[in-house]
């Protein structure tokens, strides 16, 4: 990410029985390590007290699909930190996120298919389809939806 000064949490992806395992090591090592859901809180407390040290955010997962030595895939990575960002309030604001994945496109470091695929294994298929294929719905598509929305 472009902004060196600021420092993001790392996401983890842990198997469900190794949790108090990692947790412990990573807290006998003075990381902090909220669940996901007090993401939002912990990074406020960070944000009012000027506190810095390091944390980790866990998620539990026993799927290890699209992933290479361990590391996700560029697909996974930014779908697990899309859905961290819009569900958890991970501390990335929607625009740089946004920047990531024009960046992703651009670049050509992103299949677009194997993403939705990823989505779908997450439960977020239907944000991640619309992101992907926006260019290619119509304006008049947009204005209905915003009107369905809306109840008129």
């Amino acid at each position: 990410m472009l902004h060196v000064p600021e420092q993001y949490p790392v996401i983890l992806f842990i198997e469900k029985e190794a949790k108090d395992e990692i947790k412990t090591v990573l807290k006998e090592n003075d990381f902090e390590v909220p669940e996901p859901l007090q993401v939002r809180e912990i990074n406020e407390k960070y944000i009012y007290t000027g506190q810095n040290a390091p944390w980790v955010v866990l998620y539990m997962t026993e799927n290890f699909d699209f992933a290479a030595d361990g590391l996700a895939l560029l697909e996974k990575a930014f779908v697990g930190l899309y859905y961290a960002v819009t569900r958890n309030g991970y501390p990335v604001a929607l625009q740089e996120l946004v920047r990531i994945y024009e960046n992703l496109t651009r670049l050509g470091n992103i299949d677009k298919k194997k993403m939705i695929s990823v989505a779908m294994k997450r439960g977020i298929q239907y944000d991640i389809r619309f992101i992907v294929e926006s260019k290619f719905i119509t304006e008049a598509a947009m204005k209905f939806v915003d009107i369905l929305n809306r109840g008129e």
